[in-house]
């Protein structure tokens, strides 16, 4: 309950005026651990990204690639890369908050020199978005645009705003949404890298009963 508690504090509070720290170092020495920031995001150097939520992931030349809820050129978030010793970040891609999407929240996966991440909002639909980009930044492409809920139920097919990281196997993502679905409570999905094979993984949509928004119909 701390844990969620603290997710939604941090997702909905924007602190311009403070030090948000994202990639930390644990070295261990001969009396204990040493702990290194390498990296803090500024308001006042907004372009660079801020807010992030998300955990990093690390390429086997040891890269560190991670994404900011916020920041960037437009304010919509910022996908980078950095190295373990500080060195060497790069804004790979901001988004605009377009059909490119919004706010990714959640962490990459990485395969071979691609990146797969989610973005919570953004898209054609205003509902999120799968998107690829390659860890040199080229070869940006949204997978996957979430469609427009129903303005009373919040329901729709193939859910909205994904929150929570990808998961791969093979060359198959598979995901979730906080929103949308058959009961408006979020669902589950799949994806192929290429952006073909989009499906709900039916019958695993989540409804709302007595007071729980977990359970799972079918």
């Amino acid at each position: 309950m701390k844990g969620r508690k603290l997710m939604n504090l941090l997702r909905t509070i924007r602190r311009p005026l403070s030090l948000i720290v994202v990639v930390l170092s644990l070295a261990t020495a001969a009396k204990g651990q040493t702990f290194t920031v390498i990296r803090s995001f500024d308001h006042e150097d907004n372009a660079t990204g801020l807010n992030p939520l998300a955990p990093l992931v690390q390429a086997p030349d040891n890269t560190l690639y991670g994404v900011t809820s916020g920041g960037g050129t437009d304010d919509f978030g910022v996908v980078f890369r950095i190295q373990p010793d500080g060195t060497g970040f790069t804004v790979l891609r901001s988004f605009s908050g377009g059909s490119d999407g919004a706010n990714p929240a959640a962490g990459l996966v990485l395969l071979g020199g691609t990146l797969y991440g989610t973005t919570e909002n953004g898209g054609n639909s205003g509902n999120g978005t799968v998107f690829e980009i390659n860890t040199d930044g080229s070869g940006f492409a949204v997978l996957k645009g979430f469609p427009a809920t129903d303005p009373v139920t919040g329901a729709n097919v193939g859910g909205a705003n994904p929150y929570g990281a990808l998961a791969l196997s093979g060359s198959t993502l598979y995901g979730t949404t906080f929103g949308g679905g058959s009961w408006g409570w979020g669902g589950i999905f799949k994806l192929n890298t290429d952006g073909s094979g989009f499906t709900n993984v039916v019958p695993r949509q989540f409804l709302w009963v007595k007071g729980f928004s977990a359970k799972v119909s079918g």
